[in-house]
């Protein structure tokens, strides 16, 4: 049998409402880390948490009562462990799964810090809903690359949507740091962001805008 290596972007795989679960027995305790079980189809996996105080408890994830048979599990059949940060950041967005949502977009959590690099299909970060509040406050919502208004080509529905992209590479980073909305920040549209981020190392603001300001003039 095969065994599951659980990461992001398979967890981000797993049902909001038993993320959800694992939560609640993680108990708001935002030292404790989970460990998930590699055997199994990977769809209600059995779990194991290690709370604050050292204690480990086993749950079985078909319901996530205490697991029957033992008190923990062999270490050689459980994943590498997770944090209660990394779960409540996959959570958030699979609760918040929509298209505003993209490779550096700002998520959830009250402080301006960043980091915590976590693999989904993309990177994403642990990031804060009013720094982008407050980068779109400065900058407005058309695109700072290309000027595209949403709200302008589509109507009502557009109204307020734009990409909001991080202009430092956080992988590099490491370590957690605090953001500034106004300095770290830029609104784009989808179509920009995603050409940012064509390449490992994104492009910059201004290499995007040379790339269309020469194609431009080619295409006359």
């Amino acid at each position: 049998m095969n065994k599951l290596i659980w990461n992001e972007e398979k967890l981000i795989q797993l049902d909001s409402e038993f993320l959800k679960q694992v939560l609640k027995n993680m108990e708001d305790d935002n030292v404790s880390i989970v460990y998930f079980g590699i055997t199994g189809k990977g769809i209600r996996p059995n779990y194991q948490i290690t709370y604050g105080n050292g204690n480990s408890i086993a749950f079985a994830g078909i319901d996530h009562k205490r697991f029957s048979r033992a008190n923990t599990f062999d270490k050689t059949k459980i994943s590498r462990p997770f944090t209660y940060k990394s779960i409540h950041t996959l959570s958030v967005y699979k609760q918040n799964d929509n298209s505003s949502f993209f490779p550096e977009e700002v998520q959830d959590n009250k402080k301006y810090y960043e980091g915590s690099t976590k693999k989904i299909k993309v990177n994403i970060y642990e990031r804060n809903h009013e720094a982008r509040r407050k980068c779109i406050k400065h900058y407005g919502i058309n695109c700072c690359i290309c000027g595209f208004n949403f709200e302008k080509k589509y109507g009502e529905i557009g109204n307020s949507f734009i990409h909001v992209h991080h202009l430092k590479l956080l992988s590099k980073i490491g370590e957690e740091y605090e953001l500034d909305p106004i300095q770290d920040l830029r609104p784009v549209c989808p179509n920009c962001h995603a050409m940012l981020h064509k390449r490992k190392s994104p492009y910059s603001i201004e290499e995007l805008k040379q790339i269309i300001s020469t194609n431009s003039k080619r295409a006359k």
